[in-house]
């Protein structure tokens, strides 16, 4: 019988009296993002994260030395701005890799939000400092897409899972026994061996998959689209420092070419389902690189094929389904997810 795959990481996720998730009842797609974001920035720093610098109801920090935290319900986290240079709520927080994960109401409707990473900390105070912090290795992971969905009805449910060393952490919005927004991460991996030319500036990367990417393997395995898909990794070539985009990938296991696995064949002896498989990180092209960057940890995939979102594999309920994405579920409870 096919086993399960086991954690390699130890992981804390959000749980509402024992459940994974927490719901958050539908009043306006305002009030949905803004109890998001907040939801977001709360459990990271509850699980080894610290706040940086932060913006609120117009006032960020006096100076560099100004770690106020300002964000201190989801009320806080307003005005939305529609461009960077403009008085927004904003936040930014220190995590286990020593890099900076950026939270910003940044977008065009109430519904959108703007994330990104910095990998070395070097996000910079705007002369304005109520206005976005911008850094010179900004890695995006969303910006002009939807965070929670467009639909203006029905509660949302997020989920947020973090390791103990707060070094990897995913985020997910459901509604209705569904995916909808973005999944996001930011993890650190296993490099690859890289040739001559070619260095890891750090080993995290950071990125997002928006819902309806998820449904198929095929699909959530596509090649690397800004704010839609993939990730993105900052390496050196030749010197230089590029943000390089890249996309999950794994090999067909029937024998074929290519990046994608042929899933189709695999049953799943537990569940009648497909198996689950591990997955590689590869790049098609950044100033020339091509080939495996590393491999994700505690990141495997499956063909959903007869499952809907939140299901586990048989009895054992210690990975669910998102989609293509398996989702390490530690409570080993099944999840709120409508």
């Amino acid at each position: 019988m096919t086993a399960i795959p086991a954690y390699v990481r130890t992981w804390t996720q959000n749980l509402t009296t024992g459940t994974p998730g927490t719901r958050i009842p539908y009043v306006s797609l305002l009030d949905t993002t803004q109890n998001y974001l907040y939801g977001k920035k709360a459990f990271l720093a509850a699980n080894g994260c610290s706040v940086v610098w932060s913006a609120s109801n117009g006032v960020g920090p006096a100076n560099a030395a100004d770690h106020t935290d300002r964000w201190v319900n989801a009320a806080a986290v307003t005005p939305r701005a529609t461009v960077a240079n403009a008085s927004q709520a904003w936040i930014i927080l220190l995590d286990g890799n020593g890099g900076q994960i950026l939270y910003a109401f940044t977008g065009g409707s109430d519904d959108v939000a703007y994330e990104s990473y910095s990998p070395s900390a070097s996000f910079a105070l705007a002369g304005v400092t109520n206005q976005r912090p911008t850094a010179p290795d900004e890695l995006v992971i969303t910006s002009g897409n939807t965070v929670v969905g467009t639909q203006t009805s029905a509660d949302r449910i997020w989920h947020g899972i973090i390791s103990a060393d707060a070094k990897a952490y995913r985020f997910c919005v459901m509604r209705s026994f569904g995916l909808v927004g973005q999944i996001t991460y930011v993890e650190n991996f296993t490099p690859a061996a890289f040739g001559p030319n070619v260095t890891l500036a750090h080993p995290v990367y950071a990125g997002c998959c928006s819902s309806n990417n998820m449904t198929f393997f095929s699909n959530f395995c596509d090649n690397y689209s800004p704010s839609n898909q993939g990730a993105q990794v900052s390496i050196v070539v030749s010197g230089v420092t590029y943000a390089c985009g890249f996309q999950f990938a794994c090999w067909r296991g029937s024998g074929g070419v290519g990046l994608y696995c042929n899933m189709n064949f695999g049953v799943d002896l537990q569940s009648g389902g497909y198996l689950p498989y591990p997955v590689v990180m590869y790049a098609n092209n950044t100033a020339g690189a091509k080939g495996a960057l590393g491999t994700p940890i505690d990141l495997w995939v499956a063909q959903p094929n007869g499952y809907v979102v939140g299901d586990s594999f048989g009895t054992d309920t210690g990975w669910f389904i998102l989609g293509s994405m398996l989702w390490p579920n530690p409570s080993n409870v099944a999840p709120t997810r409508n």
